[in-house]
């Protein structure tokens, strides 16, 4: 005799939580697609917390990296981010350039925990507008937001008192250039920023007190990255193993040594590693 077996279907909250944790592309080109209990589920605010565009971007469709196609990409935060209805807890894209998107991130990002914009053209007046609505904020990334300065940092940094990681990468500059010296936004990471855990500054044109200033106030600091950051003169920065035992250090030069510093070479205080995304 044959037997006819019915498909156990799942409940919904598993379906939402399996669905989460697929990449992005695939919960809006794949998924819909399998079933309808699927494209149901899809329908669920918790589906949509965390909305990673880099590996779509990045893999996938690079010719959205243009500058040219910032609309495209815009386009893209448009659709997924309302889906969230206000639960987002993260969101990784890149190259965002208008107002009216920044504070749709704002509008729906009251829960918003890890923000990254690189590359973005946000500035401080747009900064002002949308900060207050990122006091949960944890991990922000604006590396090569070249229209974000000091003022706009100083922003961030009041309203966004829980913020432990942030990237501030710049261009870099070449060995034989003498980058110019700009201390202001270490001043406003400096003053504002006291949780901070996590730095990373690589390419930046930072000088050695603006560092000094930084370690100064930033004590809960375990790692930072000043790869490139060719005004630091790492000897002058006064590491001294007692005063910052948990302090990890990238940069910034290649000609830096553990034994310039005093360490051991055993001892890694201070790490130089070209191939290192943070």
């Amino acid at each position: 005799m044959e037997v006819v077996t019915t498909p156990v279907r799942l409940p919904d909250d598993i379906l939402a939580l399996i669905s989460s944790k697929l990449p992005i592309r695939a919960r809006v080109l794949m998924i819909p697609l399998v079933c309808k209990s699927w494209a149901q589920v899809l329908t669920r605010r918790d589906c949509w917390k965390e909305i990673d565009l880099f590996p779509w971007i990045d893999s996938n469709d690079r010719r959205l990296r243009h500058t040219n196609l910032a609309d495209k990409r815009e386009k893209m935060v448009r659709m997924l981010v309302p889906r969230s209805s206000g639960l987002l807890h993260t969101l990784c894209v890149y190259g965002l350039e208008s107002l009216s998107i920044f504070s749709l991130i704002a509008e729906n990002g009251t829960r918003l925990r890890t923000l990254r914009i690189p590359e973005s053209d946000i500035t401080d007046p747009m900064v002002q507008q949308i900060a207050a609505r990122f006091s949960m904020l944890t991990v922000l990334d604006v590396s090569k937001c070249m229209f974000l300065d000091a003022p706009g940092l100083a922003l961030i940094g009041n309203n966004c008192r829980m913020l432990e990681e942030l990237h501030r990468r710049m261009y870099l500059h070449f060995l034989d250039e003498v980058p110019p010296v700009y201390d202001d936004e270490a001043t406003a990471i400096a003053s504002t920023m006291p949780n901070l855990k996590f730095l990373d500054i690589g390419g930046h044109s930072i000088n050695t007190e603006g560092v000094h200033m930084i370690l100064g106030a930033c004590s809960k600091l375990k790692r930072l990255c000043m790869w490139r950051c060719f005004n630091v003169q790492a000897q002058n920065l006064g590491l001294a193993k007692n005063r910052f035992p948990k302090l990890t250090v990238w940069g910034p030069q290649p000609t830096d040594s553990f034994i310039l510093l005093g360490y051991h070479p055993l001892e890694p205080l201070l790490l130089y590693d070209f191939d290192s995304k943070f």
